[in-house]
């Protein structure tokens, strides 16, 4: 019975450990521009894991997480297409002026918490749970309730 249980604890030991280092990867394994965009963006958040995967959009792509909870997607080449900073802010530095300008006019006191670049199109989030549509060159395209 303990020699049982030995051997379970041990392969269940070894389990964690090597599933925890398949996921906590360095950052230095991402597209510099990706890195670029993380030092930029958010130079004081940890990173808690990045997971690369082969199949959104059919294409490599990294999805960082951080120790908060935030999340950036990035594609192959480190260009992002989703910030999801869960109930916090954007950084408006990476929201498009005419989104910015259309939010800030027609929902003053929200917020943008996740924006999307879909086909060239901007898929936003705002803190009150409403989703908006854009066109690529910012323009309003529809509202989700």
């Amino acid at each position: 019975m303990k020699k049982t249980l030995t051997v379970f604890v041990l392969v269940l030991s070894t389990i964690i450990f090597f599933t925890g280092r398949a996921n906590a990867q360095n950052m230095s394994q991402l597209p510099n521009a990706a890195q670029t965009f993380i030092k930029t963006y958010f130079p004081k958040l940890q990173i808690s894991k990045i997971e690369e995967d082969d199949k959104i959009y059919e294409t490599k792509s990294f999805e960082v997480i951080f120790t908060n909870g935030y999340e950036v997607t990035f594609d192959s080449k480190g260009v992002w297409f989703v910030v999801d900073c869960q109930e916090d802010a954007i950084p408006e530095a990476l929201i498009p002026v005419n989104i910015n300008s259309y939010v800030k006019k027609n929902f003053p006191g929200d917020f943008i918490t996740q924006i999307e670049v879909i086909k060239g199109e901007y898929d936003i989030e705002l803190q009150s749970d409403l989703s908006l549509l854009f066109d690529r060159k910012g323009n309003f395209k529809s509202v989700d309730h």
